[in-house]
């Protein structure tokens, strides 16, 4: 072996091991998720009560060692009615969050790529839909849906469409106006190629570092 194919694999093996030296608090973020999944798609492995039957003699006893977060008025152990809702909070949660990023990551992309009269009037909508509060957004939608967790899913995607949008738009705008997009341009690139290949790429992070944030807030 060379000195350099060598010096090569030393630098391949430093790289690896700065990946797995990850902080103590990353990996209990890591165990904490991987937890909340459990809960969602196995709930029977932390709990063996009925979220939905009551104890007869247990209403609203106080956490202790068999009722972790004690019981509710019907007698139902109110741990596992949480653990048994991360499936339902989760899906909705996701679903939501999908919704927004794909519908306004699409007017957003479109807007900041395109410029011109379809920026301005995708932006004035997204702009009509950021003075009406998120929450009250939400509720009104849900209102002329009707009510239930997929309604609600709906409700509250729709309601975050015009935050993606805005960022969207943004790092588009930002990336467009780079030189290597411009060169791009210049070497015969079309719009679709340079769109696909160069500006999407490079303008996304923020968005969907944005959409793991938000996934939390659709939660709530």
């Amino acid at each position: 072996m060379s000195l350099v194919d060598y010096a090569s694999a030393r630098q391949r093996a430093t790289r690896q091991q700065r990946v797995w030296r990850i902080q103590p608090g990353l990996w209990l973020a890591w165990a904490v998720m991987l937890l909340a999944l459990l809960a969602a798609f196995a709930p029977g492995l932390f709990t063996h009560y009925s979220p939905t039957q009551g104890i007869v003699g247990a209403q609203r006893l106080p956490p202790q060692a068999a009722y972790w977060l004690g019981t509710d008025q019907l007698g139902r152990d109110l741990f596992t009615r949480i653990v048994y809702g991360a499936s339902q909070s989760l899906a909705a949660a996701f679903a939501a969050v999908a919704m927004g990023l794909i519908g306004g990551t699409t007017l957003g992309v479109l807007a900041g790529a395109v410029g011109g009269r379809t920026e301005n009037s995708l932006m004035r909508l997204v702009d009509v839909l950021l003075s009406i509060p998120s929450l009250l957004l939400a509720l009104s939608v849900l209102i002329l849906l009707g009510f239930g967790t997929v309604h609600a899913a709906l409700a509250v995607g729709i309601a975050s469409i015009a935050s993606f949008a805005r960022l969207a738009r943004g790092e588009v705008v930002r990336v467009r106006r780079s030189e290597f997009v411009e060169a791009a341009y210049g070497s015969g690139g079309s719009f679709w190629h340079v769109l696909w290949r160069h500006i999407l790429p490079n303008s996304l992070t923020a968005v969907i570092a944005f959409a793991a944030l938000q996934f939390g807030q659709a939660i709530l």
